[in-house]
């Protein structure tokens, strides 16, 4: 009976010793290939985005936003700050993003209207592409193209241009050349009214009509005289 429960025991504790040693090398194992998986199947970008600030260049500030548009994709929307200075056209990118499985993820790219009265900001929407392919050494690359305004071509630039309104410039240009016309006027015709009146001109009428009134006379008188002289003869 004690060879019995000795030997039992012995079995109890194999079996426990046994159970153990397997589960910590299953553990090991799924952990080592998580490991080598994470640092072989990995592939991170950055999607580029640029701005092009027509006009009166100034410094300003544009903001953009990447939206997932499948499920496959990140659910998260990430935002990008774009500054434009006097060159007039920046460069920049949204965050990183990391992808460890093949396959096609798509995003929905687009600016954020400002605040600003003076900026017509492009309205453009890119649906891009992310593809994340097999490489021939076992790792990943991605693979990115974008489609504006649901196109038909593909582009690898996303680009969105702003342009600063010209109706300030011309408007202010308007006003100050109808002052300018308004203010010309009214010295012109202040001018025409405040001058000394010609005294002469009444006075040459009334003085060509007294001659010829008298011209008359004397004309009439000259041919009476003659034909009185005519009959007294």
């Amino acid at each position: 009976m004690k060879r019995s429960k000795i030997k039992g025991k012995r079995i109890w504790i194999w079996g426990v010793l046994s159970t153990t040693l397997a589960i910590i090398f299953l553990f090991s194992v799924k952990m080592t290939a998580v490991y080598a998986a994470e640092g072989e199947w990995e592939c991170t970008i950055a999607i580029p985005v640029s701005v092009e600030m027509k006009g009166n260049i100034k410094s300003e500030v544009f903001e953009y936003a990447l939206e997932p548009a499948d499920e496959n994709s990140s659910t998260e929307a990430v935002f990008s700050e774009v500054e434009v200075t006097q060159e007039g056209i920046t460069k920049g990118s949204f965050e990183e993003m990391r992808y460890t499985r093949p396959g096609d993820y798509k995003y929905t790219v687009y600016q954020l209207k400002g605040e600003s009265k003076d900026i017509i900001y492009d309205g453009s929407v890119y649906e891009v592409t992310v593809r994340i392919v097999n490489t021939q050494e076992d790792g990943l690359a991605a693979e990115v193209w974008a489609v504006k305004d649901q196109s038909d071509q593909k582009t690898d630039e996303i680009k969105f241009i702003n342009q600063y309104k010209e109706t300030t410039t011309a408007t202010t240009e308007a006003i100050n050349n109808t002052i300018h016309h308004t203010i010309t006027n009214t010295i012109t015709k202040s001018s025409i009214g405040t001058s000394s009146p010609k005294t002469g001109d009444k006075s040459n009428v009334m003085l060509w009509g007294g001659i010829a009134i008298l011209s008359g006379l004397c004309v009439f008188f000259f041919i009476f005289e003659g034909k009185r002289r005519k009959t007294e003869e």
